[in-house]
């Protein structure tokens, strides 16, 4: 009898040990799929930073053709202006004055 009892004593032994491993291998594939999620969502990140910082080279490069061509079409006008301010003074100093 007190072999069986022994041997009950070890298999329940054996069978909390068991459900301990059981216990610890859920959390084990629990983290694990964490840090895959973790992994995946880094690289999301990593990808829509790339995206990110495409989009800002290509707005700045925009910018910097927008300004120059802003620049260009200022010095246009202000080529006109000064053509318009010629024509009008000649015309001005042409009549005399008179109406």
């Amino acid at each position: 009898m007190a072999e069986e009892t022994a041997v009950r004593q070890a298999l329940r032994r054996l069978d909390a040990a068991l459900q301990g491993l059981e216990a610890t291998a859920a959390e084990l594939a629990e983290a694990e799929q964490r840090r895959d999620r973790h992994a995946r969502g880094h690289a999301a990140m990593a990808e829509d930073r790339a995206r990110l910082a495409e989009q800002l080279d290509a707005a700045g490069a925009r910018a910097a053709r927008l300004e120059s061509s802003r620049r260009e079409v200022a010095q246009r006008l202000d080529g006109a202006i000064a053509t318009i301010r010629a024509v009008l003074g000649t015309a001005e100093s042409g009549s005399g004055g008179a109406p």
